[in-house]
């Protein structure tokens, strides 16, 4: 599974193969691919090794917004010329979603319950697609001893 994470937190995750066929037809009805950049810290902290531009790879990298407008038109032109067929309403979805900036993902990872993970994983995400917000845990008292502020 890929999820797709963008800049005003909605998710969508579709399978890896017809994440696949999606990259492939909107490169066969005009999406020029740009590259991705690299996420600058994974999930957990660590760095990530270049992952060479890929959109494959699903491991945070970042779509620039023209790209991924670029792509949405794209996949819309092959789902308009009956390209989609079974997987229709899941190409509509995507196109739909890929109207901005996103980070490609992958799917099906479980979080971490602790609050302090969660909240290490939000700011590095939220750091990942250039947002400059705060984000308040309240951490309940029998795990922490007071709320947790997380500024990135």
């Amino acid at each position: 599974m890929v999820q797709l994470h963008d800049s005003i937190g909605r998710t969508l995750e579709i399978s890896a193969p017809l994440w696949r066929l999606c990259l492939g037809l909107a490169a066969e009805h005009g999406w020029r691919p740009q590259g991705t950049l690299p996420p600058p810290v994974r999930w957990d902290g660590q760095r990530n090794p270049a992952e060479g531009r890929s959109y494959l790879s699903a491991c945070g990298q970042k779509v620039h917004a023209s790209d991924a407008a670029a792509f949405a038109q794209a996949l819309g032109v092959a789902i308009q010329r009956g390209h989609a067929g079974a997987e229709q309403e899941r190409m509509e979805q995507l196109q739909r979603f890929a109207s901005r900036a996103f980070l490609v993902c992958e799917g099906g990872v479980r979080a971490s319950a602790e609050p302090a993970v969660v909240a290490g994983q939000l700011a590095n995400l939220a750091g990942a697609l250039g947002l400059s917000q705060e984000i308040r845990t309240e951490v309940p008292a029998d795990m922490a001893e007071r709320s947790r502020t997380s500024r990135y």
